[in-house]
């Protein structure tokens, strides 16, 4: 996702549980290197995004102040 502003992102990939099927009108926009999907966003959305870590448990690192910035900016629209 754009939103990140970029192309290799470290997260906390904490989960035992993963997407596997990804519906048609979802994009993946980010993957962990083990090819689990990390990042789902739907292209013709004003803001829809998807993440599978857990950003409220790093509010210290840029690129997850960002998304949620991102997210505050969409809902004042």
């Amino acid at each position: 996702a754009e939103i990140f502003g970029e192309t290799l992102l470290n997260v906390n990939s904490l989960h035992h549980q993963a997407l596997k099927d990804i519906a048609p009108m979802l994009r993946v926009a980010g993957r962990a290197p083990d090819g689990v999907v990390e990042i789902v966003e739907i292209p013709e959305h004003p803001y829809a995004v998807g993440v599978q870590w857990h950003p409220e448990w790093l509010t210290d690192q840029p690129v997850t102040r960002r998304l949620f910035k991102s997210f505050v900016d969409a809902a004042k629209k």
